[in-house]
């Protein structure tokens, strides 16, 4: 019976060591990764916005359809016709695309200006604040779940069975990213104000 505790033992304390040598060893090679990437992106974002210029100078209407799905797998949100042709025909619009759509629930690009500006919800600070305090509750809601998991999987360690040790480990994770996630969501009306003070250069019309 003493030897089944200790091979138990000696099993937690095997997979935690694995665990934290698998993120030593990981983690160099992630940024490596993610450097490349980068790199990768920036020549891909080129080749894709000089592809979708030249479909909308050959015949935007004819090949709208075609853009706007182009565009959805580059950013995963749905453009209306203004905005596309403002992206692509405003000089330095394009690199700002991406962040546009990360939070465009806050944006719109005024036809009138010609400028991003946050649109009649979020226009004044209250909505906006409310929105950030929304999403910072359920950051701190998500955290604590996963610190009290954390907790008590340490604190009962020695008594629960593997099984159901890591499937509180796996619990604690999910509340953890969970967290990370409504903390990011919370960071998109702060990116959304800095984006509508980018100044581009002199703009050109793109009716």
């Amino acid at each position: 019976m003493l030897e089944a505790f200790d091979f138990i033992g000696n099993f937690k304390f095997i997979s935690i060591l694995v665990t934290l040598l698998i993120f030593i060893v990981g983690l160099p090679l992630l940024v490596s990764r993610l450097r490349v990437t980068t790199l990768k992106h920036q020549v891909l974002s080129l080749d894709f916005y000089m592809k979708l210029k030249t479909l909308i100078e050959d015949d935007f209407e004819k090949n709208y359809s075609t853009i706007l799905v182009a565009l959805y797998g580059y950013t995963k949100c749905e453009l209306n016709q203004y905005e596309i042709l403002w992206f692509i025909r405003t000089p330095g619009a394009f690199k700002l695309l991406r962040q546009y759509t990360s939070c465009r629930k806050y944006l719109m690009v005024c036809e009138k200006s010609k400028v991003i500006k946050l649109n009649a919800t979020y226009q004044k600070k209250k909505p906006r604040l409310v929105e950030r305090l929304k999403y910072l509750g359920l950051y701190l809601l998500f955290s604590l779940l996963a610190l009290i998991v954390s907790i008590s999987s340490l604190y009962f360690y020695s008594t629960l069975i593997v099984p159901f040790l890591f499937f509180a480990l796996v619990i604690a994770v999910f509340f953890l990213v969970t967290a990370f996630y409504c903390l990011n969501k919370s960071t998109k009306v702060d990116s959304a104000e800095k984006l509508v003070e980018v100044t581009l250069p002199d703009r050109v019309s793109i009716i």
